[in-house]
C-alpha cells in the first residue's frame, strides 16, 4: 500500500511539473516581442496565418471556402533572355530543378493554381524597359494579360496614358495584408490613389535595392571594426564609412597614379549619390496633400553631398567605374581581388558573388549622422518592377484572390528563398547580413521626385561623374523642366481617374 501510495504521489509530481512547463512555455509566447512581419496566432482574419504540415506559421489569404477562379490567368513579366535583369518571378522550367528561385516560384505557383483551379502562365517582353506589347493589348482593349511587371518609369508612363488600373478602389485586394509592401501605397500615393504594388510576389524589385558590400577578410586584416556591430547601435553613419574607407587605399603598383590596378576605399557607379541623399533621409519631392512638390534644393541635399564627396571625389580612395568609362564588370573583378574594402552596389550583385569563394558582407545605406531616426533605403527606377493591373482587366473580385493567394504563397515560399541565396554562399553563410537584408527591404522609401522624375536622379549622377560641387546652379538650369514633368503627372492623373 505505501508502496502504491508513493508511486501515485509521483506521478501526480510528474504531471505538476508538466503542467508548470506547458504553462511557462505559453507564457514565453505570450511575451514575445511582436514581429511586425508576422501573422497574429489567434483571430478571425485567414490571412493571419495558421499551420502548415510541419506545424509551423504561415500566411494564408482570406479565401471564401469552395471559391475557384478557374480558367487562365496571364502574367506580362520581363524578357526571358537579358543580362542581369531577366524575368525570375514568373517562368520556370516546369519542374523542380536545382535553382532555389525557380523551384520557389514554380511551388508557389502550382500552390495557387491547385488551390483556386486555375492556370497560371506567362508572357514574357521583349524589354523590360519598353513594354511595347502590354501597351498596345490595353490600347487596342485587347484583356491578353491579367497583371504585369513593368519598370518604376514605364509605371508613371502608362498612368499618364490611363492605361492601369487605380489599385485602391479595385475590387477585394487586402491591401493591408502582410505580403504588400505598405511603403509604396503611403509613399507613391497621388490625391488618395495608387497604381502599382510591391512584396513578397515579387524579387526583381528587391534586387535593385541599392546596399553597400564589404570585403571581410580585408576588414579584418586592416584592423577596422565590424560593421555589423555599427549598424546594430546605428552608428553606422556617412562619416564611419568615410573613415574606414580611407585606411585602405593604395598604389599596388607604385606608378604614382591611382587606376583599376590599385586598391580604394570603395569602387562604385555614380547614381551612389541618389541612393547616400535618400538613404540619408533627403527627400527628392514631398507630398502635400496628395502631391508631390520637389524638395530635393535644400541645405541637407548639400550637406550630405559635401559628406559623401570626401570619399567619392577623392580619386586616390575611390574608384568610379561610370565616371571612368567602365562596365560593371570592372568594377566586380577590382572588388573581388580585394582591390576594395566597399562595394556600392545593388542586392543582384550579392546574388553573382555568393557563387564565387569571395567572404564579403551586407551593409544598408549609412545614416548621415547617429541621430537620424532610421535606415532608408531605393530601388532603381530604371530597373526595379512593379506589379500593376492592366485597364483591360475588369474583373476586380477574381484578381484580387488570385494575386492575394500568390503573395501570401509567394511570403511561405519565394521570400524564404530569395534570403537564402543572398545569404548563403560557398565560404560560408552569412546569417548576419540577414540584419542588413531585413532593413533594405523594410525600409524602402519610394520618392517620387527620384522615381518619377529621370532628370533628377541624372542631375546628382552627372555631378558625382565631375566631381563637381555646383548643385546650385545645375538644379536652377533643370528645376523648371522637371516641375512641368510633376505638372504632367498630376494633370494626367486628375483628368483620367477622376
Amino acid at each position: 500500500m505505501k508502496n502504491t501510495t508513493l508511486r501515485l504521489l509521483s506521478l501526480l509530481l510528474a504531471l505538476l511539473m508538466m503542467l508548470s512547463v506547458f504553462c511557462a512555455c505559453a507564457d514565453d509566447t505570450e511575451e514575445q516581442p511582436d514581429d511586425p512581419d508576422a501573422p497574429a496566432e489567434d483571430g478571425d482574419d485567414e490571412d493571419e496565418g495558421g499551420d502548415d504540415e510541419d506545424g509551423e506559421i504561415v500566411y494564408k489569404a482570406s479565401i471564401p471556402e469552395g471559391y475557384t477562379a478557374g480558367g487562365e490567368f496571364t502574367v506580362y513579366a520581363y524578357p526571358e533572355d537579358v543580362f542581369v535583369w531577366k524575368d525570375f518571378d514568373w517562368q520556370n522550367a516546369g519542374e523542380i530543378t536545382s535553382d532555389r528561385i525557380n523551384d520557389a516560384v514554380f511551388k508557389r505557383t502550382s500552390q495557387v493554381e491547385e488551390e483556386l483551379d486555375v492556370t497560371i502562365g506567362w508572357f514574357c517582353g521583349q524589354s523590360y524597359g519598353d513594354p511595347t506589347e502590354l501597351k498596345t493589348a490595353i490600347s487596342t482593349g485587347e484583356k491578353a494579360f491579367d497583371i504585369a511587371n513593368v519598370t518604376m518609369l514605364n509605371h508613371i508612363s502608362m498612368v499618364q496614358q490611363g492605361l492601369l488600373q487605380e489599385i485602391n478602389g479595385y475590387g477585394n485586394i487586402d491591401l493591408e495584408a502582410p505580403w504588400w509592401d505598405p511603403n509604396i501605397l503611403n509613399d507613391l500615393a497621388l490625391m488618395d490613389m495608387n497604381f502599382c504594388l510591391t512584396g513578397d510576389i515579387g524579387t526583381m524589385y528587391k534586387r535593385s535595392i541599392a546596399v553597400i558590400i564589404f570585403n571581410k577578410e580585408m576588414l579584418v586584416d586592416e584592423g577596422l571594426e565590424s560593421p555589423y556591430e555599427l549598424v546594430q547601435n546605428k552608428e553606422w553613419t556617412v562619416e564611419q564609412m568615410v573613415m574606414m574607407a580611407s585606411d585602405v587605399s593604395e598604389d599596388l603598383d607604385a606608378n604614382d597614379m591611382f587606376d583599376d590596378q590599385d586598391k580604394y576605399g570603395m569602387v562604385y557607379f555614380s547614381d551612389v549619390m541618389c541612393a547616400m541623399e535618400i538613404g540619408c533621409g533627403v527627400p527628392f519631392a514631398t507630398v502635400v496633400d496628395g502631391i508631390p512638390e520637389l524638395t530635393l534644393n535644400s541645405v541637407e541635399t548639400i550637406d550630405v553631398m559635401e559628406a559623401a564627396a570626401e570619399l567619392l571625389y577623392d580619386q586616390e580612395l575611390s574608384y568610379s567605374w561610370s565616371a571612368n568609362g567602365q562596365n560593371e564588370e570592372t568594377a566586380w573583378n577590382m572588388f573581388m581581388s580585394n582591390q576594395a574594402l566597399f562595394y556600392y552596389g545593388e542586392l543582384h550583385s550579392a546574388e553573382d558573388m555568393r557563387a564565387s569563394e569571395y567572404n564579403f558582407g551586407i551593409l544598408p545605406m549609412p545614416l548621415y549622422d547617429e541621430y537620424q531616426e532610421d535606415y532608408h533605403h531605393t530601388v532603381n527606377p530604371n530597373v526595379a518592377a512593379v506589379l500593376v493591373i492592366p485597364l483591360t482587366n475588369e474583373d476586380a473580385e477574381r484578381t484580387g484572390y488570385i494575386i492575394d493567394s500568390l503573395g501570401a504563397a509567394s511570403k511561405n515560399i519565394l521570400t524564404p528563398a530569395y534570403y537564402d541565396i543572398n545569404l548563403k554562399g560557398v565560404v560560408s553563410r552569412d546569417d548576419e547580413s540577414q540584419i542588413s537584408l531585413d532593413i533594405a527591404i523594410s525600409t524602402l522609401r519610394y520618392d517620387m521626385g527620384y522615381l518619377y522624375i529621370a532628370e533628377a536622379g541624372k542631375l546628382l549622377r552627372d555631378l558625382c561623374n565631375q566631381r563637381s560641387d555646383a548643385f546650385a546652379s545645375s538644379w536652377a538650369s533643370q528645376e523648371g523642366a522637371m516641375q512641368t514633368k510633376i505638372d504632367d503627372i498630376v494633370d494626367a492623373v486628375l483628368s483620367k481617374y477622376n
